[in-house]
Protein backbone atom coordinates (compact mmCIF):
# COMPACT_ATOMS: atom_id res chain seq x y z
CA UNK A 1 0.00 0.00 0.00
CA UNK A 2 1.53 3.36 -0.55
CA UNK A 3 2.71 4.91 2.55
CA UNK A 4 2.72 8.45 3.65
CA UNK A 5 5.95 10.17 4.57
CA UNK A 6 5.82 11.01 8.56
CA UNK A 7 6.21 14.27 8.21
CA UNK A 8 3.26 14.94 6.15
CA UNK A 9 1.28 12.73 8.55
CA UNK A 10 1.90 14.41 11.54
CA UNK A 11 1.22 17.40 9.78
CA UNK A 12 -2.36 15.75 8.97
CA UNK A 13 -2.56 14.14 12.42
CA UNK A 14 -2.89 17.41 14.03
CA UNK A 15 -6.10 18.09 12.23
CA UNK A 16 -6.77 21.87 12.57
CA UNK A 17 -5.49 24.41 10.02
CA UNK A 18 -3.46 26.44 12.89
CA UNK A 19 -3.44 29.94 11.92
CA UNK A 20 -3.91 32.91 14.00
CA UNK A 21 -18.40 45.79 17.25
CA UNK A 22 -20.09 44.40 14.86
CA UNK A 23 -21.51 41.03 15.53
CA UNK A 24 -19.21 38.98 18.16
CA UNK A 25 -16.52 37.22 16.68
CA UNK A 26 -15.62 39.83 13.78
CA UNK A 27 -13.58 41.90 15.45
CA UNK A 28 -10.04 41.24 13.72
CA UNK A 29 -11.36 39.67 10.74
CA UNK A 30 -11.17 41.34 7.26
CA UNK A 31 -13.56 42.04 4.47
CA UNK A 32 -16.93 42.88 6.43
CA UNK A 33 -17.79 45.15 4.89
CA UNK A 34 -18.41 43.10 1.93
CA UNK A 35 -22.54 42.94 0.33
CA UNK A 36 -22.61 38.99 1.79
CA UNK A 37 -20.85 39.44 4.58
CA UNK A 38 -23.83 38.23 7.54
CA UNK A 39 -26.01 37.52 4.94
CA UNK A 40 -27.75 34.07 5.22
CA UNK A 41 -29.33 31.51 2.49
CA UNK A 42 -31.40 28.82 1.87
CA UNK A 43 -29.36 27.51 -0.81
CA UNK A 44 -31.88 24.75 -2.31
CA UNK A 45 -34.16 27.97 -2.49
CA UNK A 46 -31.34 30.26 -3.79
CA UNK A 47 -32.90 33.26 -1.15
CA UNK A 48 -31.88 35.10 1.68
CA UNK A 49 -33.55 34.48 4.73
CA UNK A 50 -33.57 36.17 8.23
CA UNK A 51 -31.57 34.66 11.29
CA UNK A 52 -35.16 33.84 13.22
CA UNK A 53 -36.19 31.95 9.77
CA UNK A 54 -32.85 29.54 9.94
CA UNK A 55 -33.65 29.15 13.96
CA UNK A 56 -37.10 28.24 13.12
CA UNK A 57 -36.39 25.45 10.61
CA UNK A 58 -33.42 23.84 11.92
CA UNK A 59 -35.61 23.94 15.25
CA UNK A 60 -37.18 20.10 14.78
CA UNK A 61 -33.95 18.49 12.99
CA UNK A 62 -32.80 15.50 14.97
CA UNK A 63 -29.37 16.40 13.63
CA UNK A 64 -28.04 20.07 12.99
CA UNK A 65 -24.51 19.93 11.84
CA UNK A 66 -22.91 23.17 12.65
CA UNK A 67 -19.51 23.58 9.82
CA UNK A 68 -16.77 25.75 10.56
CA UNK A 69 -13.44 26.78 9.73
CA UNK A 70 -11.36 26.08 12.32
CA UNK A 71 -9.48 29.59 13.29
CA UNK A 72 -12.59 31.96 12.61
CA UNK A 73 -13.68 33.20 16.16
CA UNK A 74 -17.38 34.40 14.05
CA UNK A 75 -18.10 30.59 12.86
CA UNK A 76 -18.21 29.50 17.06
CA UNK A 77 -19.94 32.57 17.49
CA UNK A 78 -22.63 31.26 15.37
CA UNK A 79 -22.77 28.03 16.37
CA UNK A 80 -22.69 28.87 19.61
CA UNK A 81 -25.60 31.12 18.95
CA UNK A 82 -27.70 28.27 17.38
CA UNK A 83 -27.19 26.15 19.93
CA UNK A 84 -28.36 28.87 22.49
CA UNK A 85 -31.32 28.72 20.17
CA UNK A 86 -32.02 25.22 20.04
CA UNK A 87 -32.43 25.34 23.94
CA UNK A 88 -34.30 28.32 23.78
CA UNK A 89 -36.60 26.03 22.03
CA UNK A 90 -36.90 23.09 24.50
CA UNK A 91 -34.73 20.45 22.51
CA UNK A 92 -32.90 17.92 24.52
CA UNK A 93 -29.32 17.61 22.30
CA UNK A 94 -25.67 16.08 22.50
CA UNK A 95 -23.15 18.35 21.56
CA UNK A 96 -21.22 16.20 19.51
CA UNK A 97 -17.20 18.01 19.03
CA UNK A 98 -14.74 16.54 16.19
CA UNK A 99 -12.36 17.61 17.81
CA UNK A 100 -12.02 15.20 20.80
CA UNK A 101 -11.39 11.70 21.23
CA UNK A 102 -13.51 8.98 23.60
CA UNK A 103 -10.85 9.15 26.38
CA UNK A 104 -11.52 12.67 27.04
CA UNK A 105 -15.73 12.49 28.04
CA UNK A 106 -14.93 12.69 31.51
CA UNK A 107 -13.85 15.48 31.55
CA UNK A 108 -16.17 16.97 29.52
CA UNK A 109 -18.39 15.52 31.80
CA UNK A 110 -17.19 17.63 34.84
CA UNK A 111 -17.28 20.59 33.12
CA UNK A 112 -19.40 23.74 34.85
CA UNK A 113 -20.24 27.28 33.86
CA UNK A 114 -17.50 27.99 36.54
CA UNK A 115 -14.75 25.69 35.17
CA UNK A 116 -15.18 26.44 31.11
CA UNK A 117 -12.62 28.75 31.05
CA UNK A 118 -10.30 26.49 32.51
CA UNK A 119 -11.60 23.38 30.08
CA UNK A 120 -9.28 24.36 26.92
CA UNK A 121 -6.02 23.57 29.49
CA UNK A 122 -8.08 20.41 30.72
CA UNK A 123 -8.40 19.18 27.68
CA UNK A 124 -4.95 20.14 26.22
CA UNK A 125 -6.69 21.50 23.50
CA UNK A 126 -4.35 23.90 22.17
CA UNK A 127 -1.98 20.98 22.31
CA UNK A 128 -3.70 19.57 20.44
CA UNK A 129 -3.34 21.17 17.48
CA UNK A 130 -6.25 23.18 17.89
CA UNK A 131 -6.92 27.23 17.98
CA UNK A 132 -7.68 29.49 20.84
CA UNK A 133 -9.66 27.74 23.15
CA UNK A 134 -11.54 30.64 23.96
CA UNK A 135 -12.97 30.64 20.26
CA UNK A 136 -14.48 27.93 20.90
CA UNK A 137 -15.44 28.77 25.05
CA UNK A 138 -18.75 30.21 23.69
CA UNK A 139 -19.85 27.02 22.33
CA UNK A 140 -19.16 24.93 25.53
CA UNK A 141 -20.91 27.71 27.38
CA UNK A 142 -24.11 27.41 25.41
CA UNK A 143 -24.33 23.86 25.85
CA UNK A 144 -24.00 23.96 29.50
CA UNK A 145 -26.00 26.92 30.10
CA UNK A 146 -29.06 24.33 28.34
CA UNK A 147 -27.46 21.51 29.94
CA UNK A 148 -26.77 20.07 27.03
CA UNK A 149 -24.40 16.92 26.66
CA UNK A 150 -21.13 17.66 25.07
CA UNK A 151 -19.28 14.21 23.81
CA UNK A 152 -16.17 13.55 21.89
CA UNK A 153 -16.97 12.78 18.41
CA UNK A 154 -13.41 11.87 16.94
CA UNK A 155 -12.11 8.37 17.50
CA UNK A 156 -9.06 7.24 19.57
CA UNK A 157 -6.31 8.79 18.39
CA UNK A 158 -4.44 5.53 18.02
CA UNK A 159 -7.17 3.95 15.90
CA UNK A 160 -6.95 6.53 13.68
CA UNK A 161 -3.23 6.17 13.23
CA UNK A 162 -3.31 2.94 12.71
CA UNK A 163 -6.11 3.18 9.90
CA UNK A 164 -4.01 5.80 8.48
CA UNK A 165 -1.37 3.46 8.37
CA UNK A 166 -3.57 0.74 6.57
CA UNK A 167 -4.92 -1.25 9.35
CA UNK A 168 -8.51 -1.42 10.38
CA UNK A 169 -10.78 -1.15 13.37
CA UNK A 170 -11.78 -3.96 15.44
CA UNK A 171 -14.69 -5.89 14.60
CA UNK A 172 -16.82 -4.84 17.02
CA UNK A 173 -15.85 -0.88 16.17
CA UNK A 174 -16.23 -1.65 12.34
CA UNK A 175 -19.72 -2.87 12.95
CA UNK A 176 -20.93 0.25 15.82
CA UNK A 177 -19.15 2.70 13.16
CA UNK A 178 -20.54 1.17 10.09
CA UNK A 179 -17.09 1.02 8.50
CA UNK A 180 -18.05 -1.30 6.11
CA UNK A 181 -20.27 1.31 4.44
CA UNK A 182 -17.62 2.56 1.52
CA UNK A 183 -17.85 5.11 -0.45
CA UNK A 184 -19.18 5.13 -3.98
CA UNK A 185 -16.75 5.86 -6.51
CA UNK A 186 -18.40 9.41 -6.95
CA UNK A 187 -17.81 10.18 -3.57
CA UNK A 188 -14.14 8.78 -3.63
CA UNK A 189 -13.56 11.04 -6.69
CA UNK A 190 -14.62 13.99 -4.80
CA UNK A 191 -12.86 13.54 -1.66
CA UNK A 192 -9.63 12.35 -3.13
CA UNK A 193 -9.70 15.35 -5.30
CA UNK A 194 -10.71 17.71 -2.52
CA UNK A 195 -7.51 16.22 -0.51
CA UNK A 196 -5.32 16.14 -3.43
CA UNK A 197 -6.33 20.67 -3.53
CA UNK A 198 -5.92 20.60 -0.02
CA UNK A 199 -2.19 19.64 0.00
CA UNK A 200 -1.58 21.58 -2.89
CA UNK A 201 -0.81 19.14 -5.46
CA UNK A 202 1.80 17.84 -3.07
CA UNK A 203 0.12 15.07 -2.57
CA UNK A 204 -1.30 13.14 -5.99
CA UNK A 205 -4.44 10.69 -5.80
CA UNK A 206 -2.66 7.69 -4.75
CA UNK A 207 -0.91 9.71 -2.05
CA UNK A 208 -4.18 10.60 -0.62
CA UNK A 209 -5.00 7.16 0.15
CA UNK A 210 -4.35 6.95 3.95
CA UNK A 211 -6.17 10.43 3.75
CA UNK A 212 -9.49 9.03 2.47
CA UNK A 213 -9.33 6.40 4.98
CA UNK A 214 -8.54 8.92 8.17
CA UNK A 215 -11.57 11.26 7.01
CA UNK A 216 -13.94 8.12 6.22
CA UNK A 217 -12.77 7.23 10.01
CA UNK A 218 -13.64 9.98 11.77
CA UNK A 219 -17.05 10.76 9.85
CA UNK A 220 -17.97 7.34 10.84
CA UNK A 221 -17.09 8.07 14.46
CA UNK A 222 -19.04 11.22 14.56
CA UNK A 223 -22.23 9.82 12.97
CA UNK A 224 -22.06 6.77 15.72
CA UNK A 225 -22.33 9.29 18.52
CA UNK A 226 -24.66 11.27 16.61
CA UNK A 227 -27.04 7.79 16.47
CA UNK A 228 -26.20 7.10 19.98
CA UNK A 229 -27.97 10.98 20.73
CA UNK A 230 -31.43 9.71 19.14
CA UNK A 231 -31.39 5.96 20.42
CA UNK A 232 -31.12 8.49 24.06
CA UNK A 233 -33.96 10.18 22.39
CA UNK A 234 -31.93 13.42 22.15
CA UNK A 235 -31.27 15.31 19.19
CA UNK A 236 -27.54 16.56 18.51
CA UNK A 237 -25.11 18.95 17.26
CA UNK A 238 -22.19 18.43 15.54
CA UNK A 239 -19.28 21.09 15.77
CA UNK A 240 -17.06 20.00 12.59
CA UNK A 241 -15.00 21.24 9.57
CA UNK A 242 -16.93 21.92 6.69
CA UNK A 243 -15.54 18.63 4.99
CA UNK A 244 -17.26 16.64 7.54
CA UNK A 245 -20.79 18.67 7.89
CA UNK A 246 -21.24 18.57 3.59
CA UNK A 247 -24.63 16.43 2.91
CA UNK A 248 -23.20 14.06 0.00
CA UNK A 249 -20.53 12.36 1.97
CA UNK A 250 -18.60 12.82 5.51
CA UNK A 251 -21.04 12.73 8.72
CA UNK A 252 -24.62 12.56 6.80
CA UNK A 253 -23.42 9.03 4.80
CA UNK A 254 -23.29 7.63 8.09
CA UNK A 255 -26.59 8.65 9.76
CA UNK A 256 -29.78 7.15 9.22
CA UNK A 257 -32.13 9.16 7.74
CA UNK A 258 -31.06 12.62 6.01
CA UNK A 259 -34.24 13.90 6.18
CA UNK A 260 -34.06 14.98 9.67
CA UNK A 261 -30.26 16.44 9.31
CA UNK A 262 -29.52 20.19 8.45
CA UNK A 263 -26.60 21.50 7.90
CA UNK A 264 -25.46 25.16 8.15
CA UNK A 265 -21.72 26.31 6.68
CA UNK A 266 -20.13 29.46 7.67
CA UNK A 267 -18.51 30.48 4.89
CA UNK A 268 -15.95 33.03 4.78
CA UNK A 269 -16.27 35.66 1.34
CA UNK A 270 -13.93 36.61 -1.07
CA UNK A 271 -12.96 39.45 -2.36
CA UNK A 272 -14.54 40.88 -5.09
CA UNK A 273 -17.00 37.93 -5.43
CA UNK A 274 -20.41 39.41 -4.70
CA UNK A 275 -22.52 36.31 -6.37
CA UNK A 276 -23.39 33.72 -4.46
CA UNK A 277 -23.73 30.99 -7.19
CA UNK A 278 -19.78 32.06 -7.92
CA UNK A 279 -19.19 30.13 -4.73
CA UNK A 280 -18.28 26.70 -4.37
CA UNK A 281 -19.85 25.69 -1.15
CA UNK A 282 -23.38 27.44 -2.08
CA UNK A 283 -24.49 24.10 -3.57
CA UNK A 284 -27.29 22.10 -2.67
CA UNK A 285 -26.17 18.96 -2.75
CA UNK A 286 -23.40 19.99 0.26
CA UNK A 287 -25.23 22.52 2.42
CA UNK A 288 -28.83 23.50 3.39
CA UNK A 289 -27.98 27.04 4.17
CA UNK A 290 -24.82 29.20 4.01
CA UNK A 291 -23.95 32.04 6.21
CA UNK A 292 -21.56 34.41 4.25
CA UNK A 293 -18.77 35.91 7.26
CA UNK A 294 -15.98 38.17 6.95
CA UNK A 295 -12.36 36.51 6.32
CA UNK A 296 -9.61 35.51 8.90
CA UNK A 297 -7.01 36.41 6.19
CA UNK A 298 -5.86 36.26 2.42
CA UNK A 299 -2.85 34.70 2.22
CA UNK A 300 -2.85 31.82 -0.54
CA UNK A 301 -3.74 28.80 1.18
CA UNK A 302 -0.88 26.60 -0.01
CA UNK A 303 2.17 29.22 0.69
CA UNK A 304 0.40 28.52 4.15
CA UNK A 305 0.58 24.73 3.68
CA UNK A 306 4.14 25.06 2.68
CA UNK A 307 5.32 27.39 5.07
CA UNK A 308 3.93 24.69 7.57
CA UNK A 309 5.81 22.17 5.94
CA UNK A 310 9.15 24.20 5.73
CA UNK A 311 8.79 24.74 9.94
CA UNK A 312 8.04 21.10 10.41
CA UNK A 313 11.46 19.75 8.43
CA UNK A 314 13.57 22.55 10.41
CA UNK A 315 12.32 20.43 13.93
CA UNK A 316 12.31 17.08 12.39
CA UNK A 317 14.98 17.32 9.97
CA UNK A 318 14.82 15.05 6.79
CA UNK A 319 11.61 13.36 5.86
CA UNK A 320 10.91 9.71 6.81
CA UNK A 321 8.52 6.96 5.54
CA UNK A 322 5.72 6.29 7.77
CA UNK A 323 5.62 2.15 8.20
CA UNK A 324 2.79 0.77 8.91
CA UNK A 325 1.66 -1.09 12.63
CA UNK A 326 -1.07 -3.14 11.73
Amino acid sequence: MKRLPALMMGALLSSAVVAQAAEPGTENLLLTDHPLAETIWDVRAGEQISLDELKQRIADKDHVLLGERHDNPRHHRIQADLIASLGDSGREMFVVFEMLEPKQVNTLSDATLDTVGDLGKALDWEGRGWPDWQMYQPIAEAALTHNFKMIPGGPPYELLVRVGHGGEPSEETAQRMRWDQEYRPDQLGSLETELVDAHCGILGRESVAPLVWMQRLKDASMGLFMRIAQENDKGSVLIAGTGHTRQDRGVPYFLEDTSTVVSVAPVEVQRDVAEVTDYAMFDPALYDYVWFTGRVDEVDPCLKFKDQLDRMKGTHGSEEEAGTDG
